[in-house]
């Protein structure tokens, strides 16, 4: 459920501020023609750009040209984003000595600015953005925003010669494609390191620093999104949902569901029936 959206539509200037609570999914895909801007405020989202997934975490600001195209995903936890979308010719030559679009125009891959772009005045003008998104200023002033924020990117895309690496981003993208794919068996993280080819300390600190969870947690919030699928949207006896989901032990996966979501599975699934 959406709990704040607001909108600014101009025939060459889009933004969308959204806000949820967290409660459904969303898929969202920029229309084709613009070159975007999206500025990730909280919670985390996957990114699917080609063949790859990337994971957005707050302060993390996405930007592509109007070749490139990227499907957003979020479902199950709160997330607010900003998004920018507009027409290049808009801003185009404003400063012949600098040219502000350059962070979009040159490059062949997706990219994405990190925590690098909280030392400039980023914040404060994304800040400034919203505010006036809120008090419905007019078009001046949201223009001005958006100059400035190209320019807090144009600054930092060159300080890195091309943007901010997406190592952390690649590494933190084969873990998960890793816990994904073997999310029904009984895994360890030596596992995951002898696959991927990073040691158990680099995966630990990639997903902390990515997730802000444990290797634990985020295997849990995985695994138990598996599991309430087929909860919900099964028949199946608990006992095999549990060994399908790479539980060796029924009781260790009750203990567990009912400490997540303070309620037993079997009582989760007859409040499924109820609703239904």
């Amino acid at each position: 459920m959406i709990i704040d959206m607001l909108r600014f539509l101009q025939t060459d200037l889009h933004i969308l501020y959204l806000k949820r609570d967290g409660n459904g999914a969303y898929k969202y895909t920029q229309t084709p023609g613009n070159f975007h801007i999206y500025i990730f405020l909280s919670g985390y989202t996957e990114i699917y750009y080609k063949d790859a997934i990337y994971i957005a975490k707050p302060n993390d600001v996405l930007i592509l040209n109007n070749s490139e195209k990227c499907i957003l995903e979020h479902s199950g936890k709160p997330n607010e984003f900003l998004f920018i979308s507009f027409n290049p010719t808009t801003f185009r030559n404003i400063d012949k000595n600098t040219n502000i679009l350059k962070p979009f125009e040159y490059s062949s891959r997706m990219k994405i600015l990190n925590d690098s772009l909280t030392d400039t005045d980023f914040i404060e003008v994304r800040k400034n953005l919203i505010n006036n998104l809120i008090t419905h200023k007019s078009r001046v002033f949201i223009f001005s925003d958006i100059l400035r924020l190209l320019c807090c990117v144009y600054d930092i895309y060159v300080e890195h010669q091309g943007g901010t690496s997406t190592d952390e981003a690649n590494g933190f993208t084969r873990i998960i494609s890793y816990i994904d794919d073997h999310i029904t068996e009984n895994f360890t993280l030596q596992d995951i390191a002898d696959n991927v080819f990073l040691s158990k300390v680099t995966i630990q600190k990639l997903i902390k620093n990515v997730s802000n969870k444990t290797f634990r947690q985020l295997v849990l919030d995985k695994r138990f999104a598996k599991i309430n699928q087929y909860l919900h949207n099964t028949d199946l006896p608990l006992e095999e949902i549990a060994k399908d989901c790479g539980y060796n032990s029924y009781t260790s996966f009750y203990r567990d569901y009912k400490k997540i979501y303070g309620v037993s599975p079997i009582q989760a699934r007859k409040n499924t029936y109820r609703k239904k």
